[in-house]
């Protein structure tokens, strides 16, 4: 009798296989995915922050209060990490430019530094579905200005 019902059972677990591996397929394929988004969107962030540090307070040289640094050094810093321009590689993100980042004035008491980055997934698309995970991260720091 043991002998009959383990025939029955071979081949099981390949079935179950079968069935469990686009499941997982498409789990780790989502979990890698949303991580580095997470990692670029941090990365955007900070560099925003960092822009709108420098815009006022331009720590390679003192500026009076209140004055801004020139603008396309501020979008240097943004895109680079410092205030001049750099090669691709220099870059903190892979085809992040300084026309992807705005630097905004019109309020007399604070500045704005935005950035729009176009996120580019490994996969072109989730296993099994038409779903893409291509999008635009958007970040902006706003920072007080003193002087005025």
């Amino acid at each position: 009798m043991m002998i009959i019902l383990r025939s029955k059972q071979k081949g099981i677990a390949a079935v179950e296989m079968i069935i469990v591996t686009p499941i997982l397929l498409l789990l780790l394929v989502g979990v890698y995915e949303i991580s580095r988004i997470f990692i670029q969107y941090t990365v955007l962030n900070k560099a925003v922050q960092s822009g709108a540090r420098y815009a006022l307070l331009d720590v390679y040289g003192a500026q009076p209060q209140g004055t801004l640094s020139p603008t396309a050094q501020i979008k240097n810093v943004v895109v680079y990490g410092k205030k001049s321009s750099g090669t691709e590689s220099e870059k903190r993100l892979p085809n992040l430019g300084t026309s992807n980042v705005s630097v905004d004035t019109t309020d007399s008491s604070h500045v704005t530094i935005t950035a729009t980055y176009s996120y580019t997934p490994v996969f072109a698309q989730l296993p099994f579905t038409t779903k893409s995970l291509a999008m635009d991260l958007n970040a902006s720091a706003t920072m007080r200005r003193v002087g005025n």
